[in-house]
């Protein structure tokens, strides 16, 4: 990841990887400040031992969030048992989580299901991992409208088209979306190709920018 975004300048990235790859990004990440890291943790592996890793990628690892894949490790993101307390255990860290929305894993990793935690939580910041894509037909229209509904939520336009994209923008405004690649399931360039070629005329440079990074610069607080 890191060499595809020197080859085409790209700043600071943010990589989410299963718990056996935590410790390479923490190491990579300070060594170069080019990773910024997420945890992952999987409740089906016990709750206790769940809880376990969350603390330990915030704590140990110095990771900005977790992100929690209902679709891979095949459970319900608003699950009250299985979910709830890791999603607690980040908000109470003060940090950010992120969620698998996508139509591979439609009937677990919902949007609406994603609006029930942002309710319950308000001050936890959520980011929306391919809004509703990763798979025909998207939910992209449900996970706009459920983001309509709750400011602490942010999509990011990976393995989703370029239309959908647009519409997010149009609807929610520049601040609330984001720029994903998804690599290396896709290649950076070419997403990054896609992007500034689907905002032209379409915003501001500033937005352009903020989509583009500042909007994740400013959620990761990497600024001055």
């Amino acid at each position: 990841m890191s060499r595809r975004a020197d080859s085409r300048r790209v700043g600071p990235c943010q990589c989410s990887r299963q718990h056996d790859l935590c410790r390479h990004i923490r190491f990579f990440g300070r060594r170069r400040g080019r990773i910024l890291g997420f945890g992952w943790s999987d409740p089906n592996l016990g709750i206790q031992k769940a809880k376990d890793e969350v603390k330990r990628c915030i704590d140990e690892f110095g990771f900005y969030g977790v992100k929690l894949n209902g679709a891979q490790n095949d459970y319900s993101i608003d699950d009250p048992k299985l979910r709830l307390p890791l999603v607690e255990e980040i908000a109470k860290a003060g940090k950010i989580l992120a969620l698998h929305v996508g139509a591979d894993g439609y009937e677990r990793t919902h949007p609406f299901r994603v609006g029930k935690i942002a309710k319950r939580l308000p001050e936890l910041p959520i980011l929306m991992v391919h809004m509703g894509g990763a798979s025909f037909q998207d939910l992209s229209g449900a996970a706009i409208e459920i983001a309509g509904e709750h400011s602490n939520l942010t999509l990011i336009g990976s393995a989703i088209r370029s239309i959908p994209i647009l519409r997010s923008i149009r609807a929610l405004g520049a601040s609330r979306v984001c720029f994903g690649s998804d690599t290396p399931f896709e290649l950076m360039h070419v997403e990054l190709a896609k992007y500034r070629a689907l905002l032209e005329g379409e915003v501001m440079e500033a937005e352009k920018e903020r989509i583009l990074g500042g909007n994740i610069a400013w959620l990761f607080r990497l600024g001055p």
